[in-house]
């Protein structure tokens, strides 16, 4: 059977041409790529920042600032979802 659909608008980015990978900057509010842009080791966690505003002196310090609190916290995290692995096998 064929069905007929509305053509739909997208966003795609204009590197990649990816749908679905675009978001919003938390500092400046410009939108980027998760796939081409999104590799930011200093937001440490699940910041959103692209590459200009996480190269900014001010923003590394306030992630640095959050680091040691927000380490531990992934670490157990990670300890928690390895320790699945060791249930799924038994």
């Amino acid at each position: 059977m064929k069905v007929q659909r509305p053509a739909t608008e997208i966003d795609v980015c204009d590197l990649c041409g990816s749908p679905g990978y675009l978001t919003l900057c938390v500092v400046c509010d410009s939108e980027y790529c998760l796939r081409c842009q999104g590799m930011v080791p200093q937001s440490w966690g699940f910041t959103d920042l692209c590459q200009r505003c996480a190269g900014r002196d001010d923003v590394r310090r306030v992630c640095r600032e959050y680091a040691d609190r927000l380490t531990p916290i992934y670490e157990e995290r990670s300890r928690a979802l390895a320790s699945l692995k060791m249930e799924e096998s038994e």
